[in-house]
């Protein structure tokens, strides 16, 4: 893969910015999200959780990450 920099860097920066204001102000959507799977759930708020899983979520599903595999 390559590393983030430059506009793509900003870009994921100001959209974990905007994840985390949102699940901070909605705990029940926050929780909701990490209901969903198999996975061992960590003691992390999910408040604070919930915005990486959906920014690693929109990372692997990026084409570049879909054709290494």
């Amino acid at each position: 893969g390559e590393a983030l920099d430059g506009d793509a860097l900003a870009a994921a920066a100001a959209t974990l910015r905007h994840l985390q204001a949102r699940f901070a102000n909605a705990p029940t959507d926050a929780e909701a999200l990490l209901q969903v799977g198999s996975s061992a759930r960590s003691d992390a708020d999910p408040r604070e959780l919930a915005p990486f899983v959906v920014l690693a979520s929109a990372f692997l599903n990026l084409d570049a990450t879909l054709s290494l595999w």
